[in-house]
């Protein structure tokens, strides 16, 4: 304000002119006001432009993003445990733990619930059956789905939930309305892959999230038109299931209501998300 009204006293109209009590002062504290919020965005936007000095998380991500890496994400807590079954059938011969079983543990005034990642299968010649270092993971499971339309320009393939362990991502496209599914695993890498191969990516995406993405036809599979995508993942509690012993069924297994659950080690290794000066 200083500088523009020494600017305008250099001018003849304005020579006796009285800036401090007129309606010019309002006007000049509104141009100054105004240059100085343009100044401020203007270094906010030059910040953000560089890894080095960028703020906010999408920039920082979006940098990330062009040298090929992507920020660790959650990752959920696990612990093995040991279940043993009585079951009322002595007929019985095998059982079944399907993926998801679900079994419950408290840290402090909080509960948390584990479950399994994979159906397990017990075997016994009489009506006793153990199941023995079994992993658990903390979180629960979730699923995004879409149709893939290429008509659209650049379809996203979105994971919804912030909290995703990206080690327990999973993806099935189902082409010719549901009556093939073909399972894709998850590659990290180009090298050894064909138009045929079906794999698909993870990249960082905005808003702290990530998306999948798939082949063109000639590095990776492309999946059909209108195909439905069905992303399955579990989100988990980072850090705060560490430490859980004991665990607790929250329900039969195959029928059997009659389970003993011991631990063989207490749950650790669960994160929370990369910072952003980890990602810098």
């Amino acid at each position: 304000k200083s500088s523009l009204k020494s600017y305008l006293k250099e001018q003849d109209r304005f020579k006796d002119y009285d800036f401090e009590g007129s309606n010019m002062s309002v006007l000049l504290e509104l141009l100054s006001y105004n240059t100085y919020l343009n100044a401020y965005y203007l270094q906010m936007v030059g910040n953000e432009m560089f890894l080095d000095s960028a703020q906010l998380r999408d920039s920082v991500v979006s940098h990330a993003k062009e040298l090929n890496y992507l920020p660790r994400s959650f990752s959920s807590a696990y612990a093995r445990i040991n279940i043993e079954i009585n079951s009322t059938d002595s007929s019985k011969r095998s059982l079944v733990m399907p993926k998801g079983t679900s079994f419950l543990s408290r840290v402090g005034d909080d509960t948390f619930s584990f479950a399994t990642d994979q159906n397990i299968v017990a075997s016994s010649s009489d009506s006793s059956f153990e199941f023995n270092d079994v992993l658990v993971y903390e979180g629960k499971y979730l699923s995004d789905s879409y149709i893939i339309d290429y008509s659209e320009n650049n379809p996203r393939f979105k994971i919804n939930n912030k909290n995703v362990d990206l080690s327990s991502v999973s993806v099935i496209i189902m082409e010719d309305n549901g009556a093939e599914q073909v399972q894709y695993s998850r590659a990290i890498s180009l090298l050894d892959l064909d138009k045929d191969s079906p794999v698909f990516f993870i990249q960082p995406s905005a808003n702290d999230t990530y998306e999948i993405a798939f082949g063109d036809g000639v590095i990776g599979r492309r999946p059909k038109n209108n195909s439905v995508v069905v992303i399955e993942y579990r989100t988990c509690s980072g850090e705060l299931p560490n430490g859980a012993q004991k665990f607790i069924n929250s329900g039969r297994i195959d029928g059997e209501s009659d389970i003993v659950v011991s631990t063989s080690s207490a749950a650790n290794y669960g994160a929370v998300s990369e910072s952003l000066e980890s990602i810098k």
